[in-house]
C-alpha cells in the first residue's frame, strides 16, 4: 500500500544520510582515500537526492488521497 511503501522509502532515506555521515568519518579517519570517498560519497549523495524527492512525491499524493 502506498502509506507502507512511503514508510519503506522513509527509512531508505534515513539510512542513506546514516550512510553519508559514516562515509565522512572513514574518510577523515584515513580509512578511505580521496578518489574512494569522493566516488562512494557522490553516489550516496544522488540516492539521498532520489530518495528525498520519491519521499516528497509520495506524502503529497497521500494528502491527496491518490
Amino acid at each position: 500500500s502506498s502509506p507502507d511503501f512511503q514508510a519503506k522509502i522513509s527509512i531508505a532515506y534515513k539510512e542513506a544520510r546514516e550512510t553519508s555521515y559514516w562515509l565522512r568519518l572513514l574518510f577523515a579517519s584515513k580509512y578511505l582515500t580521496e578518489r574512494q570517498f569522493n566516488s562512494l560519497h557522490a553516489d550516496c549523495e544522488e540516492l539521498i537526492r532520489i530518495l528525498g524527492s520519491a519521499q516528497l512525491t509520495m506524502r503529497t499524493k497521500l494528502q491527496k488521497g491518490l
